[in-house]
């Protein structure tokens, strides 16, 4: 019999939406966990989760708080673990989680929702109209009060050290440049935080791909509006995709512009369903498990991710 039970790690913004977009699929048994009783979990104590007998779990929690709770997960006999991104914001327990899930026959994968979002989707199965690929630019505006609200005060967001900011909290785009142009060769990036600050808020990157194609990052949590996407410059044109807007407000617009300037519309969508990301997430942990084709960050892969985010110049700026 298939274990269908589901444990989430963090009721969060992102965990309270994984939640209430599985709750009422009959697919799955829910249950959560959280140590803050007002987000009222079904388990405040981790010991507590042990009885229940689950295989799979999705950790929502706190990026430092990521791998230590990996290896509590390992230990207690879970198989199947999808990990919020980054996968950490250190690299303290990594060598122990790749020797344990190895030693333990572990799937382990790392979230990459936007892989599904349009955007992505459709630069993926257009990208040969370009061409030959020369470089590409991606890029992500919002800002913090806009991303957590209310909750903003207290949130770890606010704090670099415990995997909060840009450099940490948007690097989407660093996963999805690999998924697009494949691994990276080398890379060079920066990031920034005002003095009176705790945590960063403009990103730049250059990463130069193995099949020689060069991709600019340029994210930063200054903007009053939500913006997202991404220019890919080749032989025979141009690529764009742009997002504007707040999930459930969200206008997509994808076109190619050939090199005689000819306009063609790819794409476009008003109000886009939000969830629709994180719903294909789930699908496609659920085709790992079953062994079928599926399109995911693994451990290894996440790895990459991170080094690039570990290996970035952290400055700080005067506030003006």
């Amino acid at each position: 019999m298939i274990n269908n039970k589901l444990l989430i790690l963090g009721v969060g913004s992102i965990g309270n939406r994984y939640f209430n977009i599985l709750k009422n699929n009959k697919k799955f048994v829910i249950k959560t966990f959280d140590k803050k009783l007002k987000l009222k979990p079904n388990f405040v104590n981790f010991t507590q989760i042990k009885s229940w007998q689950a295989k799979s779990a999705l950790i929502c929690l706190p990026t430092y708080l990521h791998t230590s709770y990996i290896i509590k997960l390992i230990f207690m006999g879970y198989k199947y673990i999808l990990v919020e991104k980054p996968i950490s914001n250190n690299l303290k327990n990594l060598k122990k989680i790749k020797k344990l899930i190895s030693e333990y026959n572990v799937k382990l994968f790392v979230v990459t929702n936007i892989r599904y979002h349009p955007g992505i989707r459709f630069l993926k199965s257009n990208i040969h109209l370009v061409g030959k690929v020369m470089f590409a630019k991606a890029y992500f505006n919002n800002n913090q009060k806009n991303m957590y609200g209310k909750r903003l005060l207290d949130h770890y967001s606010l704090n670099h050290k415990y995997g909060g900011g840009v450099l940490f909290d948007a690097c989407h785009e660093i996963d999805y440049l690999k998924f697009l142009f494949g691994p990276i060769k080398k890379s060079y990036s920066e990031t920034f935080m005002n003095k009176q600050q705790t945590s960063t808020q403009i990103f730049h990157s250059i990463m130069i791909h193995k099949k020689k194609v060069i991709s600019f990052i340029n994210n930063n949590f200054l903007s009053s509006v939500k913006k997202r996407g991404c220019e890919i410059t080749g032989t025979k044109g141009i690529l764009k995709w742009s997002s504007v807007g707040k999930p459930g407000n969200e206008n997509i617009n994808i076109i190619f512009i050939s090199k005689n300037k000819t306009v063609k519309k790819i794409f476009n969508c008003k109000k886009f369903n939000h969830n629709e990301p994180y719903i294909k997430q789930i699908d496609q942990f659920e085709l790992m498990k079953k062994r079928k084709k599926y399109n995911m960050s693994s451990f290894d892969d996440s790895l990459d991710t991170l080094s690039i985010i570990l290996n970035t110049k952290v400055y700080g700026i005067k506030k003006i």
